[in-house]
């Protein structure tokens, strides 16, 4: 966040700047959150998928 301050030339106190980081996880935190889920979710399935197909050729030797 100080970097983003920086190189707009924004000056804002440690207060300010937790304040804004407040303010913007209260209204975006949550599509951030569900979007970690989400690929979490994703990430999940596959490596199922992979160890299922695994497993059916572990049965087949």
């Amino acid at each position: 966040m100080d970097e983003f301050c920086r190189e707009r030339d924004i000056e804002l106190s440690s207060l300010g700047l937790t304040l804004m980081v407040d303010f913007l996880q209260e209204r975006v935190g949550h599509f951030f959150y569900n979007r970690g889920i989400a690929d979490a979710s994703s990430q999940t399935t596959l490596t199922l998928a992979r160890l299922q197909d695994e497993l059916d050729l572990l049965r087949k030797l």
